[in-house]
C-alpha cells in the first residue's frame, strides 16, 4: 500500500487551491496563480492574482491576496494492518481589504468539498484519487495584535478550516 506522507496531501492541497483560482468555468478572469517560489523571486504579479504559500512564509502586502496552506494530520494504526489517517486542514485567508479575504474563503468554502490526492513521486502529478471532507467548513475573523498591525499584511485575515480522511491506495 502506499502511504501519503504529509508532504504529498500538503502539495496536494496546493494544487487544489490552484486548479479553482484557475477554473475559466468560475471566474470572468481566472486569476494568476503564485507560490512560494514566485514570492521569494520577487515576481511582480499580473492581477488578478492570488498566492498559494507554505505556512511558515513571511510577505508583504503585494503579495495580496494569499492563502497559507497549514496542515495537520492524525495517524491511527488499526488492527491486522488496517490503519486510518485524517488531515484537520487549517487556511489562513489573507487580502487587501477584508471583503477580499472574505470572497476567498468564500470561494475556497463553496467549491472545494472533495479534494484530489497527488502523487509527486516521479517528479510530476499523478492523480491517485479523491477523498471527501468529513466536517463542514469553519470560518473565523483573526484578531491580531499591535505589532503585527503596524506591518499592514496581517490586517486582513479570515481562518477557515475542514478535516478529510487521507487516503490510502495501492
Amino acid at each position: 500500500m502506499t502511504v501519503f506522507a504529509p508532504r504529498q496531501i500538503r502539495k496536494s492541497v496546493r494544487k487544489n487551491l490552484s486548479d479553482l483560482f484557475e477554473d475559466v468555468t468560475k471566474w470572468l478572469t481566472p486569476f494568476n496563480v503564485y507560490d512560494d517560489d514566485d514570492m521569494k523571486a520577487g515576481t511582480t504579479p499580473t492581477r488578478p492574482a492570488i498566492y498559494i504559500l507554505d505556512f511558515g512564509n513571511l510577505f508583504e502586502t503585494k503579495h495580496l491576496p494569499a492563502v497559507v496552506v497549514n496542515p495537520g494530520f492524525q495517524h491511527h494504526p488499526g488492527e491486522l494492518g488496517n490503519r486510518w489517517s485524517r488531515c484537520n486542514l487549517e487556511l489562513s485567508c489573507f487580502g487587501r481589504t477584508l471583503d477580499e479575504a472574505d470572497d476567498v474563503a468564500g470561494a475556497i468554502m463553496n467549491n472545494l468539498t472533495s479534494w484530489s490526492i497527488y502523487s509527486w513521486t516521479t517528479g510530476t502529478s499523478v492523480l491517485q484519487g479523491t477523498t471527501q471532507n468529513d466536517t463542514e467548513w469553519m470560518m473565523e475573523y483573526v484578531p491580531v495584535g499591535t505589532e503585527f498591525e503596524r506591518e499592514g499584511t496581517f490586517d486582513n485575515w479570515v481562518a477557515i478550516s475542514c478535516g478529510f480522511p487521507v487516503p490510502y491506495f495501492t
